[in-house]
């Protein structure tokens, strides 16, 4: 059973919710105009890691959230991590590990099916790894 709003029983993660989502559309919109910054793929990779741990606060507070949608959310957010802030592979995989792992634990910690939780850590795990994957390439070529 998918939950909508009230799965948001915390006023704290709801407003932290907005503002994840208020800086994503701020990206979208700004982010074009200051991509010839130097400082632009280490702010980029700060806002998407920050919004990666407000996702987790989801977690903790609505375990009857499905993960599934989380697993998704998260995906996203290593997505445009690894492909559209432009980051060197190192730090993209220090920042894709610092989003995973504490997701996963997190998500073992607080759910009550671990057996799905374990299931999308796996797959998050292979998405992680085929990203990373292709940012090395295209570093490297």
């Amino acid at each position: 059973m998918y939950v909508g709003i009230s799965a948001y029983s915390s006023i704290l993660v709801l407003i932290g919710r907005i503002c994840a989502l208020g800086i994503v559309v701020a990206i979208i919109f700004v982010g074009p105009f200051f991509m010839e910054m130097k400082i632009f793929p280490a702010g980029m990779a700060f806002l998407l890691v920050a919004i990666s741990i407000l996702a987790c606060l989801v977690v903790v507070d609505a375990s009857d959230f499905p993960f599934d949608v989380l697993t998704i959310e998260m995906m996203y957010y290593i997505l445009l991590l690894n492909h559209a802030a432009g980051v060197f592979f190192r730090f993209s995989l220090q920042a894709s590990l610092l989003i995973t792992i504490p997701w996963i634990i997190l998500s073992l910690a607080y759910s009550i099916d671990n057996f799905s939780v374990i299931g999308n850590a796996l797959f998050i795990g292979v998405f992680v790894i085929i990203n990373l994957y292709t940012t090395y390439t295209k570093e490297k070529h």
